[in-house]
């Protein structure tokens, strides 16, 4: 996926080489993982379904905080990071 959409809500990790971004595009809102000096990243999360807004680690960048409309109204989701599908609470 190239960065060529709209870029919102960048949250740099700990070790600064990294950065989740909230990707937006007319009905999309997606967040997902760039390196530093690469024009490409990867959707760490995803849903065509939903919006999924406000990314935030934790101080020890081991959790992925973010809210997301799939049950119809925003609610807070917290993942482990960077295998984010390793739980969703």
């Amino acid at each position: 996926m190239r960065l060529a959409r709209g870029l919102n809500e960048v949250v740099v990790t700990p070790e600064s080489t990294t950065f989740l971004v909230r990707l937006t595009a007319p009905g999309s809102r997606d967040i997902v993982q760039a390196q530093r000096s690469r024009d490409t990243a990867v959707p760490l999360v995803a849903s065509p379904a939903s919006q999924e807004i406000g990314p935030a680690l934790s101080p020890d960048g081991k959790w992925l905080a973010y809210a997301s409309n799939e049950s119809g109204r925003y609610e807070v989701y917290v993942r482990p990071y960077p295998d984010v599908n390793g739980g969703r609470w």
